[in-house]
């Protein structure tokens, strides 16, 4: 029995080890990575694809908006590892539970960055999401980008200032003429498709998160 007990033990530590290896190799070896966006008036969805190894295995993100669909990729297999609806129906049950909650919920919900993000001005989030954008093209591979999309916000200013940001990417990142946003000042709309390829150290990704949550944190609620 000891025996036995001792080749499992070891059996799990090295398989925990062989997982770490593979796990650190993941964050630093360069990754590819694409997201595929289409939106009409009857459909808006966005595709993620992020795979490692040569492009042998990798995580597939479909999003429609309504739910989020997470497939695992391993060779030619895709396997679908699970929903998550945004529009879940309330229950009796979860009202009882949404009753129940405490004031350390309410302290939980004021650490949400989410929250502390639309509590900035709409130019305080334009400009935290050019400079993380900035820096996620600088280590970002770029592969390919193509795309034809109109975009109107809620006003005309609004569409202005985000306009004025993409243009001002463009002239740094985007060198050819297969991409580009055309900017409606009437409606209120995103229209249109687009593609990025490239590929990046997931490990620099970090960096960023880093600089990001910091600049949320300093805006204390």
């Amino acid at each position: 029995m000891l025996i036995f007990l001792k080749i499992f033990l070891f059996t799990l530590i090295y398989l925990i080890l062989f997982l770490l290896i593979v796990l650190l190799l993941l964050i630093l070896l360069r990754s590819f990575f694409s997201v595929k966006g289409l939106f009409t008036s009857n459909c808006k969805k966005i595709e993620l694809l992020i795979l490692f190894f040569n492009k042998r295995v990798g995580i597939k993100i479909k999003t429609k908006f309504k739910n989020v669909v997470f497939y695992l990729k391993f060779f030619n297999l895709k396997l679908k590892i699970f929903t998550y609806n945004f529009t879940k129906k309330v229950t009796d049950s979860n009202k009882a539970k949404v009753k129940t909650k405490s004031k350390k919920d309410k302290n939980k919900k004021k650490l949400n960055i989410m929250i502390k993000f639309k509590q900035l001005s709409f130019k305080e989030q334009v400009s935290l999401i050019k400079t993380i954008f900035i820096k996620f093209l600088n280590l970002w591979r770029k592969e390919k980008i193509t795309g034809q999309l109109k975009i109107g916000l809620a006003n005309p200013a609004k569409t202005g200032i985000f306009y004025g940001v993409y243009c001002s990417l463009r002239k740094m990142f985007i060198k050819n003429d297969n991409f580009s946003i055309t900017p409606d000042f009437i409606n209120k709309k995103i229209e249109g498709e687009f593609y990025l390829g490239g590929s990046i150290r997931l490990i620099k990704i970090l960096s960023i998160v880093i600089y990001s949550y910091k600049k949320l944190w300093k805006k204390g609620v």
